[in-house]
């Protein structure tokens, strides 16, 4: 599953195992009230039948986390940075 892409004071990273742990599996939402650098819901497989909820006290983390989702390639330009894990990923930016 995906990981926090930046470190946060708090996070719940560590938790992961125990928090998914005693989650029920077929959840039809998941909020997260708490967000930070969203570990658990990061955690998470992406379902479409879950209604997954991010939120923060901290609009400026709020906003990263929807540049992240609806305008990422954008994002990456702006920050002048593109994390490549693989060759086949560096193909793609690269054909983009």
């Amino acid at each position: 599953m995906a990981r926090p892409f930046f470190p946060w004071v708090g996070s719940k990273e560590k938790l992961i195992p125990y928090v998914v742990r005693i989650m029920p599996d077929n959840i039809s939402q998941y909020v997260e009230p708490f967000g930070g650098s969203g570990a658990v819901l990061l955690s998470l497989e992406p379902k479409s039948s879950r209604l997954d909820i991010y939120n923060d006290f901290n609009c400026d983390l709020v906003n990263l986390f929807v540049c992240a989702k609806e305008k990422s390639n954008a994002l990456m330009r702006e920050l002048k940075f593109l994390p490549f894990h693989s060759r086949e990923e560096f193909e793609w930016y690269k054909n983009f």
